[in-house]
């Protein structure tokens, strides 16, 4: 699969002996938001505020612990193994980290233990694996006493707890999104540097339509015969499994359905199972398996009635949690063509909908994205508007992978391009200031624009719209998809990195600049032009919510290092020495959202709305 590419800065060095050396800047820690930087900073921080009883196990506060209490170590100090690795142990959950894992405390020593498929109040059989200092990760065994938040969640995979892919089937789907608002919180107070009042509250996570069902591509593999890899070829024994990763290995286990994947997916996945059995002696090694969902649409003859295929009644939470296309669904048939390839035709009031899979990285793949918008004044009561993109990728290429919640994710995208209107109690309609702070932005840049998702879905709210990505390939698919969506506004360059905002057109303070890079974020060469460019306004949308925040706070703070500098001390600064400063804008957040496009994992992305400071910040403030 071909992966969102990052902005990179140019590592190319001339070998001419002649040239002189330059000195070496000094090496910092630039955090990722990996899963080991985030599990570290929250063990720590969990032992820094809680302690134990060694009379009685029970968590308290670290003013009233007990004169037997633990004494808690420095971060130097060394440890002692807590418990034999692959001994069974009795563990209470007392909190879930930001990974999806539950935390446990040894009940005689200052430890913390990692055990997955477990939530708070939970009492869990767990075999410790490996440690690492002061926490310890183990496999999860059973429950033994379930939590009362579980509040009666039924998993709906037979292989939840064993499959590496979901974390969450236990949890009720409000509890699910109200943990991803508390990884949100976390992130920004982490990795951030950011002062508590430079972070607004984090808004409620907006949950996905579907909670199951609603991937549209899954990627199953399989091993190779044994001995694969060696000169002599290898011989098969037999069909071999064909699935995911078993938790916290790398043995793939058997599984013939995936409940979070799309129902033509789910044929999809029968009916490529079948075919490598049948086509076993053509593999002379592991593989892994597309399928990628399509969508062939035939819009119906209708009477004049309003289309009811709009997005307006999708809630922000998951009150009214269903797919609001079955509120119109019709019929649902399946089907198959004469090879045996499956397919699912939708029936509904203004179109039909038939749901294909494909196999092959190169060939097509189309989805459609309804998005709504609101009119300007939201003083007048003009109603608002939908309107329908087609997106057609290679099946290969990166794309959003829930249909179901892109439609409110773009359409919460769209109300944030323009500043919101100032409370006025005293009137009822903008004054002129605010239509002139709100009519001023006028053009649209984003960068790592892919296939034009947010250039062309935000294009009506612009005079022009510009599209910027490394990928070639990418942008060629971005302007076909404009073609399709009769966009004219929408233009599509591909840019180097060291000259990426040479070639935008717009005036900064009229432009909204739309970021969506890839898990590692940003790097610091971009930040450094995104800041010396200066756009109006920033709304960052992102799939590491980690590394969001750590480049939101050098949008706002820059990249020196402050004194409330969350990630100083064991996770150094990100600046280098000499680091230039002059002439480079400033940012103030907005707001801060996370957004559930996984349900039943760990994972939220978040979208990080910012405007510009209007004071050129220099190296001497």
């Amino acid at each position: 699969m071909q992966k969102k590419r990052k902005f990179e800065e140019s590592t190319k060095a001339s070998k001419s002996s002649k040239v002189p050396k330059t000195p070496k800047r000094k090496t910092v820690f630039f955090p990722e938001g990996s899963h080991d930087e985030v599990i570290d900073i929250e063990v720590t921080e969990l032992l820094s505020k809680t302690s134990i009883s060694d009379t009685n196990g029970h968590v308290s506060d670290v003013n009233n612990a007990p004169e037997d209490a633990a004494v808690h170590r420095s971060p130097d100090a060394k440890y002692e193994k807590p418990a034999e690795l692959h001994q069974e142990v009795e563990l209470e959950i007392i909190q879930l980290s930001s990974t999806g894992d539950g935390l446990a405390y040894n009940t005689t020593r200052d430890h913390i233990f990692i055990i997955p498929f477990a939530i708070p109040g939970d009492r869990v059989l767990a075999k410790p694996w490996q440690w690492k200092g002061n926490h310890t990760y183990c496999d999860y065994i059973k429950t033994i006493r379930p939590s009362p938040e579980r509040g009666g969640a039924t998993p709906q995979c037979k292989y939840f707890t064993k499959c590496s892919g979901c974390q969450f089937q236990m949890l009720p789907y409000e509890s699910q999104l109200e943990h991803k608002k508390g990884i949100v919180q976390r992130a920004f107070k982490h990795f951030s540097g950011l002062k508590d009042e430079q972070v607004p509250e984090v808004k409620p996570t907006m949950g996905s339509p579907l909670q199951y069902g609603y991937r549209t591509k899954l990627s199953p593999h399989f091993d190779g015969p044994k001995g694969w890899g060696n000169k002599k070829q290898a011989q098969w024994n037999g069909v071999p499994e064909i699935g995911y990763n078993m938790k916290g290995t790398r043995k793939v286990m058997d599984i013939e359905s995936c409940p979070i994947g799309t129902d033509i997916l789910q044929e999809g996945l029968r009916t490529e199972r079948e075919r490598v059995a049948k086509t076993l002696q053509s593999f002379k090694q592991g593989a892994t398996i597309l399928l990628r969902e399509s969508t062939e649409r035939a819009y119906r003859d209708v009477d004049e009635r309003s289309p009811r295929f709009d997005t307006s009644n999708i809630p922000s939470t998951v009150t009214l949690a269903s797919n609001p296309n079955d509120l119109t669904l019709e019929s649902k048939e399946s089907e198959s063509s004469q090879s045996g390839t499956p397919s699912i035709i939708y029936t509904y009031p203004t179109h039909i909908d038939r749901k294909t899979y494909t196999s092959d990285e190169k060939a097509e793949a189309t989805e459609y994205i309804t998005t709504m918008t609101t009119p300007a004044d939201p003083a007048k009561n003009s109603p608002a508007t939908t309107k329908t993109y087609r997106f057609t990728n290679t099946a290969g290429s990166f794309f959003q992978n829930n249909n179901s919640i892109l439609g409110p994710f773009t359409s919460y995208v769209y109300n944030q391009c323009i500043p919101p209107p100032k409370p006025q109690p005293q009137s009822s309609s903008l004054d002129d200031e605010q239509k002139h702070e709100r009519s001023k932005i006028k053009y649209l840049l984003d960068a790592y624009s892919g296939s034009g998702l947010f250039t062309l879905t935000l294009s009506s709210l612009f005079t022009s719209s510009l599209g910027i990505d490394i990928d070639a390939r990418s942008i060629e698919a971005a302007r076909r998809n404009a073609q399709r969506n009769n966009i004219s506004n929408a233009g599509f360059i591909d840019a180097d990195a060291s000259a990426l905002f040479a070639e935008v057109p717009y005036p900064a303070a009229e432009t909204v600049v739309v970021v969506d890079p890839p898990r590692k974020g940003c790097d610091r060469e971009f930040l450094k032009q995104l800041r010396r460019f200066g756009a109006g306004r920033v709304i960052y949308v992102s799939c590491n919510v980690h590394s969001q925040a750590r480049d939101v706070g050098i949008l706002v703070n820059g990249f020196r290092k402050s004194e409330d500098n969350r990630y100083s001390g064991n996770l150094a600064d990100a600046v280098d020495e000499g680091w230039e400063e002059d002439g480079l804008y400033n940012y103030e957040i907005e707001s801060l959202r996370g957004f559930d496009f996984f349900p039943q994992t760990g994972h939220v992305e978040g979208v990080c709305v910012l405007n510009r400071v209007d004071k050129e910040r220099k190296a001497s403030d």
